[in-house]
Formats: C-alpha cells, sequence, structure tokens
C-alpha cells in the first residue's frame, strides 16, 4: 500500500524525467544557453575584484569575468570597481595612510564625484598593496570570512589569472573590462589624443 507522500513523489520523479529526457529549446535569439557573466568576479561570497571573487566565478561556470579599471598615482592600471577605496578595503584603519582621506570634486561631461573619501589617484601601486581588500557591508548577509586576504591587483594581474583559470578548468574564459571615468582619468594624465586610459589599457592588451 502506498502512501500519499510516496505517490505524490513518484510523480513528481516521472515529470522531472521527462523534462530531462526532453529538448530543450532556449528562449534566447539564437536558441543557445544565456552567458554567465561574473561581474566583479563571484562578489557575493568573496571580497569584490579579488584574485579568488575571480577563482570563484570560474568555479561557478562564468562564461565572461569582468574587471572595473582605473588608474593609480603613478599611472598604473588597477582592478576596482569605484574611485575610492573605503567601501571594499581597509585603508581607514592604517594609520599612515590617514593624511590622504580628502574631498574632492570633479564635473564632467559624462562623470560627476563629490566626495570625500580616500581615492586610487592619491596612491601609488606600491602603496596600495599595503591595503587589503574587505566584502562590503551594504549586504550584512555576506560572509566576511575572507577580509584582509587579498590586495589590488594591476590589470596585468588579472589578464595572467583568466590565463591561469583557463588551464586550470581548461576551458574559455571571456574577459570583458570596464574603465570606470575615463573622462576623469583622461583629464588626470592628458595625452595628445585625450584618450590616453583607453590607449593604456589597449596596449596592455595587445
Amino acid at each position: 500500500m502506498f502512501s500519499k507522500r510516496s505517490v505524490t513523489f513518484s510523480v513528481l520523479s516521472v515529470l522531472f524525467s521527462g523534462f530531462v529526457s526532453s529538448s530543450c529549446e532556449w528562449n534566447t535569439l539564437d536558441g543557445n544557453p544565456s552567458k554567465l557573466v561574473g561581474h566583479r568576479g563571484e562578489k557575493a561570497f568573496m571580497p569584490e575584484h579579488s584574485l579568488g571573487s575571480y577563482h570563484m566565478a570560474a568555479f561557478e561556470s562564468a562564461d565572461y569575468i569582468e574587471p572595473d579599471v582605473v588608474v593609480t598615482k603613478d599611472q598604473v592600471l588597477v582592478v576596482l570597481h569605484n574611485e575610492w577605496l573605503s567601501d571594499t578595503t581597509n585603508v581607514a584603519s592604517i594609520p599612515k595612510f590617514a593624511d590622504r582621506k580628502r574631498s574632492f570634486t570633479f564635473v564632467g561631461n559624462y562623470t560627476t564625484i563629490n566626495r570625500t573619501d580616500y581615492f586610487v589617484f592619491d596612491f601609488t601601486y606600491a602603496e596600495l598593496q599595503e591595503i587589503n581588500q574587505v566584502q562590503v557591508t551594504t549586504y550584512p548577509y555576506r560572509p566576511q570570512y575572507f577580509n584582509n586576504d587579498f590586495s589590488i591587483m594591476s590589470v596585468e594581474t588579472y589578464f595572467d589569472k583568466i590565463a591561469n583559470l583557463t588551464t586550470t578548468f581548461n576551458r574559455t574564459f571571456g574577459v570583458i573590462p570596464e574603465l570606470k571615468s575615463p573622462e576623469l582619468f583622461n583629464y588626470l594624465h592628458p595625452s595628445a589624443n585625450g584618450r590616453w586610459f583607453e590607449d593604456t589599457l589597449l596596449s596592455i592588451m595587445e
């Protein structure tokens, strides 16, 4: 004699097996599965734009792993979501950098910043290596276990990491760099054509 629960389970099993065996047509323009993008890596579990977040994104089968790109005081392209540091690093807890906090205003055609913070363009790349990445506190449910395990990486390090992940997982990962506030960084680093930021990234990618 079958219980109500076992009958229900059997029916669900039949329905599920029928679904799996049937052909699956994806609701996309070409009928193929959608591509997964690791936006800032896997930022829910790891500090965003950290080596750990990129590895986790690859582990979770991302097709593309997206870096945001900004520029340091000494013109090194680094991976960071904002032009400032307080949201995703421990910079505020480092006494030697206390005097770097300042008010900054920039009003361009496409970019407006009016904020008091620690700005990435006031730090050299070497100084950024003394600062650790932390999980944002905006979302209290995100784990804080990996705070201070990673430092801000250069764009070159990012590309090396993606190449290593390609070997580790034996599959290709696409890259979709996002240049943050190019209007601001081209103003800070003027060039003849006004596109220093874009040209520098392209030269690194060649």
